[in-house]
């Protein structure tokens, strides 16, 4: 009878761990627009998973992409998040995918702040999702706001790696 109630209780336990949401406080975001000098990004203030798809289905990802695409700045719109949390940080863009058709990169980064100086320093990796279907990307920020690493680096594994490098942060507000 013991062995029953502690397997029961075991089984209780494990289920409500499981059915847990996740913490998704501590995040915040910012966002670059083509109109706005490289590097230069407009902070969105705290925000939820809801609130970070609703701002990245309001971007015209298309349009915007043609626009700079047509200026030749090589400056695309760039929507960010960042996990206050654990010091890391999601970015979605666009960029070529082929001369008529583009393609959703991401970037995932540390952000570490230098409590001596407040200096900020970066490092993104940016992965190529070689297609412009924003669903892929949407599951990326998902597995992102969940913190769920292990499968995101997985996804990100079959992705086209582009490059490591280390990325500026600067804010309007900080100009």
């Amino acid at each position: 009878m013991k062995t029953i109630i502690w397997k029961l209780l075991l089984s209780l336990t494990l289920f409500a761990c499981n059915n847990q949401k996740p913490n998704m406080d501590n995040f915040t975001s910012r966002i670059h627009t083509i109109d706005l000098k490289t590097d230069l990004f407009n902070p969105l203030g705290p925000t939820t998973l809801d609130k970070h798809l609703i701002d990245f289905n309001n971007i015209n990802w298309k349009t915007e992409y043609w626009k700079e695409d047509k200026s030749e700045t090589y400056n695309a719109t760039d929507l960010e998040v960042l996990d206050v949390e654990n010091s890391k940080y999601l970015s979605v863009s666009v960029c070529p995918n082929t001369h008529d058709s583009f393609q959703f990169y991401v970037g995932l980064g540390s952000h570490n702040k230098n409590p001596e100086n407040g200096q900020i320093t970066r490092k993104v990796r940016l992965y190529g999702t070689a297609t412009d279907d924003p669903e892929k990307t949407k599951e990326i920020i998902r597995l992102f706001f969940f913190r769920d690493f292990e499968n995101l680096n997985r996804q990100l594994k079959k992705m086209d790696f582009f490059e490591e490098l280390d990325d500026g942060y600067q804010n309007i507000k900080d100009e």
